[in-house]
């Protein structure tokens, strides 16, 4: 146990922590660190920079921040007899924390050193008064989260964006609680629409936007972040706020819930008509009744074919009906009963059936028809969607070097901002990055769009390769999973495939094909 006397000048540090909450209350970083400065040299005691740890950011309703952290492990080990503060509400805005982390696990290792406040910890009345002061500090920091909350509330009820980063397609716009519409984005965004209400699934679109490297910021897509983009109200213009909420630790151990529970509706405000929309009503009312259809048919099968590594699975059904799925085995894949696996024999007697066999037939009906009375309609077909697939690529482009011309703009801004003073050097550093992050990023998507219009031009105007390709024996093998399930879609009104269980019995497939002439 050490006294206030005892206290090694070169084993005092200093604590700072700022959050966006004390914006305008004069606690700065550098305020807090030259008043912290100053008080260690009214005392006769040294500063050093080793023992100075900052929490740039960080909320005072935790006690989880990486300098205080490390601050408490040294405490611990006895390297720091005294810290020093430039309030008691930078070590923690809550009571319980506070008295925990001072009168507990500090009590008789170190000593708390205020520049604003008189502290003092060893007799009973000193640690009344800190009590107090603690209190009024964890007082202080609820109003200042209900008059936070009160302000964003506020700004949603009025169409305004109440603070939180804008979804995907938008960026913060220059006036305050305003968004504005990135090109390059909003085309993929509405890209997506369009693939999803055409009977793609969410986890082929990921595939299909990862293939080409249309990145989401920075970062590769799934079908969980592709759903949560259909099922965004922002992009016809909907604001809501409140359709989320962060459960603490302490919540989430007593209710079982996630660190994120989501809700049916908003609990503050809804606003039409609040952003620029991306997408038109008609392709958001088709998407959403879509996304209703597949959650709550899960279990059947489903109308449109769906992204699988397994030829059948989405396309084929069982003998009861059901939809028909794959699993592998080592290197060999089979096909199973949905119904059989989820309710047992009773429900169904089919068993499994190797898909070799059955994608061996497939393939050979397959290159049959396209070599027979199908090839032309296919080719007439095909030229269209290549025409058709130029003419978004070309708008696209054009969209891409709108969004270039845009972000250059916004970099000038920015830079004006911040040569006038009007954006603080922090924010002006992140939102540079940000900007040129994005610039990147449309740079790239553009050359490669660049070259996908190159490579389709080019079979387009070439008729004879198209031809040929068609007549290959090895055009089946040149398409992907989801490519082959795509034409078998073109092809095929439907597909049965059944193996009794526990028999010797050949597999029985049969194949409806559409009338192509």
């Amino acid at each position: 146990m050490i006294t206030p006397s005892e206290i090694n000048p070169n084993r005092v540090a200093v604590y700072i922590r700022w959050s966006t909450d004390d914006q305008g209350e004069g606690t700065t970083l550098e305020t807090q660190r030259e008043r912290c400065k100053f008080y260690l040299q009214s005392q006769g005691w040294t500063f050093r920079e080793d023992l100075e740890y900052i929490d740039d950011g960080c909320s005072g309703g935790t006690l989880d921040r990486p300098a205080l952290t490390q601050l408490r492990t040294h405490v611990t080990e006895g390297k720091i007899e005294c810290v020093v503060v430039y309030k008691i509400d930078r070590l923690s805005r809550s009571v319980v924390d506070i008295v925990d982390l001072v009168l507990r696990e500090w009590d008789s290792r170190c000593f708390i050193k205020s520049t604003t406040e008189d502290v003092n910890t060893i007799t009973p009345a000193g640690k009344m008064f800190f009590y107090i002061l603690v209190s009024f500090a964890e007082y202080e920091r609820n109003l200042i989260k209900e008059r936070t909350m009160g302000g964003k509330i506020k700004r949603a009820e009025q169409g305004r964006n109440p603070g939180f980063r804008p979804p995907y397609g938008y960026i913060k716009g220059r006036d305050t609680g305003t968004v504005e519409v990135v090109d390059h984005e909003s085309s993929v965004v509405r890209r997506i629409f369009d693939l999803y209400v055409a009977g793609n699934g969410g986890h082929q679109i990921a595939h299909m936007l990862n293939t080409e490297g249309t990145t989401r910021r920075n970062a590769g897509w799934n079908g969980l972040m592709v759903r949560r983009l259909l099922m965004n109200p922002a992009y016809i213009g909907v604001l809501e706020y409140g359709k989320t909420m962060r459960v603490g630790k302490e919540q989430r151990e007593r209710r079982g819930l996630g660190r994120l529970v989501r809700f049916q509706q908003p609990r503050f405000a809804r606003v039409e008509g609040a952003f620029p929309a991306i997408v038109n009503r008609r392709t958001w009312d088709s998407a959403q009744q879509l996304l209703n259809a597949r959650t709550t048919s899960r279990n059947v099968r489903a109308t449109k074919p769906t992204y699988s590594d397994y030829l059948l699975s989405g396309l084929a059904t069982c003998k009861c009906g059901a939809g028909v799925n794959g699993k592998g085995a080592g290197r060999h894949q089979y096909y199973y009963c949905s119904v059989r696996k989820r309710l047992g024999s009773a429900a169904c007697d089919a068993g499994h059936v190797s898909a070799d066999a059955v994608h061996a037939v497939i393939e050979s009906k397959v290159k049959r028809l396209l070599s027979a009375e199908g090839r032309q309609l296919l080719l007439s077909g095909l030229e269209q969607d290549l025409a058709d697939r130029i003419h978004a690529i070309k708008n696209e482009i054009a969209h891409g070097q709108m969004a270039l011309v845009g972000l250059g703009d916004r970099r000038r801004r920015l830079e004006a901002d911040y040569r006038s003073g009007e954006l603080p050097a922090k924010l002006y550093a992140r939102e540079i990055e940000a900007t040129d992050l994005d610039y990147q990023s449309g740079q790239r998507r553009l050359a490669s769009l660049q070259l996908q219009r190159s490579t389709t031009e080019h079979a387009k105007e070439n008729k004879t390769e198209l031809t040929a390709g068609l007549d290959r024996i090895d055009l089946w093998q040149e398409l992907n999973v989801p490519e082959r399930k795509r034409l078998l879609g073109k092809l095929l009104a439907g597909i049965r495939l059944y193996r009794r269980a526990h028999t010797q019995d050949a597999p029985t497939l049969e194949l409806d094909w559409i009338q192509l002439v």
